[in-house]
């Protein structure tokens, strides 16, 4: 909590009283659309990519957080079924180790020749968990706080209009306090501010 500021700690039971979990799945599934990029990968799929030609560098343009097989079958021929380490190596290949996703795959004994024809278009099939991670817990700091950010944010009038009992102000005997969105806007614009901070810096731009 410490990451969305002390402020945070106060409304979690505000949250749970809200549809907060509602809420988190709307800011994961709107962080992601921003950012071009799935952070949770929840089942595994098969995908199908043309061979890197005259080059050993297959490019996904998508992040892979893991992989259970690596095919190569081209139309009216048989399947090749390459093995890891031997045949090819994911890249980068410290990027489990640093909690990242890998962006490519690494052909070592294989070289394919263009110009690609039709046969061969679409004829690498991956399958794999395609996302950052299979899990939140393997999401960047940034990223878990500020999907939660944003999640808060959506509940906002709704946390407003809790937090000060539904009056917009009171005043008695020369004192008083004014609700509305006033005395927490400072920190909903902390908390916007973390959110499009974290979109700039995972946003992935297609080619």
């Amino acid at each position: 909590t410490a990451a969305l500021g002390g402020a945070y700690a106060e409304m979690v039971p505000l949250l749970a009283a809200l549809d907060y979990t509602k809420a988190i799945a709307a800011a994961q599934a709107e962080f992601e659309a921003k950012t071009n990029r799935i952070f949770l990968a929840t089942a595994s799929a098969e995908k199908r990519f043309d061979p890197p030609i005259n080059k050993p560098l297959l490019l996904l343009r998508r992040d892979l957080a893991t992989v259970s097989a690596v095919k190569y079958t081209p139309q009216g021929g048989s399947t090749t079924t390459f093995t890891s380490g031997d045949d090819y190596v994911l890249e980068p290949v410290n990027a489990a180790g640093e909690g990242r996703p890998y962006y490519g795959i690494h052909f070592a004994q294989w070289k394919w020749q263009g110009p690609i024809n039709l046969a061969r278009r679409g004829s690498i099939y991956v399958t794999g968990f395609w996302g950052w991670g299979t899990t939140t817990t393997g999401f960047p700091d940034d990223v878990y706080w500020a999907m939660h950010a944003l999640g808060a944010c959506k509940l906002w009038p709704q946390i407003a209009a809790r937090r000060s009992g539904g009056m917009l102000s009171w005043t008695q005997q020369g004192s008083g306090q004014d609700y509305g969105v006033a005395p927490y806007g400072s920190m909903r614009k902390e908390w916007d501010d973390q959110v499009q901070s974290a979109m700039s810096t995972y946003r992935r731009i297609s080619i």
